[in-house]
């Protein structure tokens, strides 16, 4: 280190720059300065100790330029960070816009200040190369080129730090009235889209780049990340998971919800044969694509293509056995018709014959093999004689029958084919919940009454479809059938 001059008409030149206008031309910087009287220049004072100032004491770049015009600086290298932000700058081989292109930087790039020729800084970056960058594109304030990155241009990346626990993620800041839509572990990455005042984070998260808040004291900010790749990799990640999903409903509409909760906020509807976008799915909770962003559908409301055909295929089983079964009755009703006319004709005595045993449809085989266990104790997981909950009754009575579904309610509620309330038939399935999801399942068995394991405590028995809808909200009903 050591100190250096020059020309009194180089230092007049540079401490006189007031204003400057940057621009890209033929693949150089144009810049174009006024000048002052140097009279209006402040005059710096030493440091009162005889001692020389240093470079590295100034972030104030008039103060510098007066301090190196008086020739009382003692050049120290210093950080500085690319300071333009409407385009790349170009280093230079010498202090010369007439020089060689040696490298291009951008808006914040980080360079090691060495030395400084008139208006031109000279520069070493990060790889080592060095050249001259002009001394107006070159700032010292880190913190404030960095708010104006986080701005405009890049997100904070950060590490979850909890000591080997998990940290919940809501869907809203603060912890009272929101809702825990998630959880990600220790030492999680996330990018933080906005900072609240109150202590929150508002971030990407997870595999999906979900949107969810986390407390900001559990989070390490671990340097900053361009938005743009982000953003990119998060639409990427969305569309190779993605796929068509279709709204089956027996309501009027399905509720789309912020977050996977039946607390949180409802932000549009969908009916049935709505279309949307499945990202994933769990036994309770879809979550979709919308315009707006993810949301959340009850999982019993929604199905993919696969799902959709099975449903499709099944609803057209369930009408052609339907035809037939109306077509048999029809034709049995004219055959015992004709025979009481040819009875009545004949005048012919006949002995009373013994009851018409059941045609054995499929709803009535259900309804008869449930009854079998009626007084079964109700055992929370049971699918057996031994005990039973309310789906593995189901379960268990249908295989007997020949037919297979899920083992949970809401699983079976994926099952068969939507019927409608007024169009119960023995043998349907009919699904309650109590201000959630799905939570309970019967089986229908004619004349409003349905046979169901109700819960711990109690056992398998009938009970009416009014008094079940007194207490618990009714879902709908399929026909598996």
């Amino acid at each position: 280190m050591g100190n250096w001059k020059h020309t009194a008409a180089a230092v007049f030149a540079v401490a006189t720059v007031t204003t400057l206008s940057v621009g890209q031309m033929s693949g150089a910087i144009s810049v174009m300065a006024d000048k002052q009287d140097k009279s209006e220049v402040p005059v710096l004072v030493g440091d009162g100790n005889g001692e020389v100032p240093a470079f590295s004491d100034y972030n104030d770049d008039k103060l510098f330029m007066q301090a190196m015009a008086e020739d009382t600086l003692v050049f120290e290298e210093k950080k500085g960070y690319i300071s333009y932000n409407e385009g790349s700058v170009n280093v230079r081989s010498d202090a010369s816009r007439d020089a060689q292109i040696v490298a291009s930087l951008n808006f914040a790039d980080e360079v090691t200040v060495t030395d400084i020729n008139g208006e031109w800084y000279a520069v070493t970056l990060q790889d080592g190369t060095t050249g001259y960058v002009m001394c107006d594109l070159i700032g010292f304030d880190y913190e404030a080129i960095k708010s104006e990155l986080l701005a405009t241009t890049m997100y904070e990346k950060g590490i979850a730090s909890t000591s080997g626990n998990a940290l919940n993620v809501r869907n809203k800041p603060g912890e009272s009235g929101t809702v825990v839509v998630d959880q990600i572990g220790d030492a999680s990455v996330v990018y933080i889209i906005e900072k609240g005042d109150d202590g929150w984070y508002k971030v990407y998260y997870g595999p999906d780049y979900d949107i969810g808040y986390v407390m900001s004291n559990y989070i390490v900010i671990d340097g900053m990340v361009s938005r743009d790749e982000v953003n990119n990799a998060r639409k990427d990640r969305l569309n190779s998971v993605a796929k068509k999903g279709t709204v089956v409903t027996d309501s009027e509409y399905v509720n789309v919800r912020s977050a996977p909760s039946e607390s949180a906020d409802v932000i549009s509807t969908l009916k049935h044969g709505d279309t949307c976008t499945i990202i994933s799915q769990s036994s309770k909770w879809t979550k979709i694509l919308t315009d707006s962003g993810i949301a959340y559908v009850t999982s019993s409301a929604v199905l993919d293509d696969a799902a959709l055909a099975d449903y499709n295929a099944k609803k057209a089983e369930a009408v052609a056995r339907a035809t037939n079964i109306q077509k048999s009755n029809n034709t049995t009703a004219a055959k015992s018709s004709s025979s009481s006319s040819s009875a009545s004709v004949s005048k012919k005595v006949t002995t009373p014959s013994a009851p018409v045993a059941s045609n054995g449809s499929t709803g009535q085989r259900i309804v008869q093999e449930a009854e079998k266990y009626l007084g079964t104790k109700y055992v929370y997981g049971g699918s057996s004689p031994s005990g039973f909950d309310c789906s593995g009754l189901v379960q268990y009575t249908l295989k007997k029958v020949g037919i297979s579904v899920n083992r949970s309610s809401r699983d079976q509620y994926k099952n068969g084919v939507a019927v409608s309330r007024s169009e119960l038939q023995a043998g349907d399935l009919v699904f309650f919940s109590k201000g959630g999801s799905i939570s309970h399942v019967g089986i229908y068995a004619g004349n409003g009454k349905v046979i169901h394991s109700p819960s711990p405590g109690k056992t398998v028995c009938y009970t009416t479809l009014d008094h079940m809808c007194s207490y618990s909200t009714y879902v709908g009903a399929r026909r598996v059938y």
